[in-house]
């Protein structure tokens, strides 16, 4: 059997996990997603939820929403093959529950919901070229940041 029809096979069915560095490729050459860095973060970018009082009352937000999922792509690698690699899932939401509450004082009116979760930086190499740094953020089911505002 030819050595290479073999490995060209078993590369098309498998993706492989070395140091840090996925290697997975699509039908026409071998794309890489390697990951720089991942940390829990807030995602500021997406509010949840708003609610406003007068200071001395309370604000209470406390509810599920629909946090939005990020994925950035390059060289036009699919959003479904980026996220499989990062082993996150590719919908474009996830469902968050929410619940936050606070007096408020006197300088603040606002309370403001966030979802936090996972944020990975990484980056994808395909046909020889590499992208600048992308970004996904995997929001967690049950983690919000809540903050006062004015």
């Amino acid at each position: 059997m030819n050595i290479r029809k073999l490995a060209a096979g078993f590369i098309a069915m498998a993706s492989v996990l070395v140091g840090g560095v996925v290697v997975a490729p699509p039908a026409s050459a071998a794309t890489v997603v390697r990951v720089l860095s991942s940390n829990s973060n807030i995602n500021f970018n997406n509010p949840l939820a708003t609610c406003s009082a007068p200071a001395g009352f309370t604000c209470t937000i406390s509810k599920s929403y629909a946090a939005t999922r990020t994925i950035n792509v390059a060289f036009g690698v699919s959003r479904s093959f980026v996220s499989a690699q990062l082993g996150i899932s590719s919908a474009t939401t996830r469902s968050v529950t929410v619940s936050c509450s606070k007096v408020m004082p006197p300088n603040r009116s606002r309370l403001v919901a966030y979802p936090a979760g996972r944020q990975i930086f990484y980056t994808i190499t395909s046909n020889g070229q590499t992208s600048g740094t992308l970004m996904a953020f995997e929001p967690e089911p049950a983690s919000v940041a809540c903050f006062l505002y004015a």
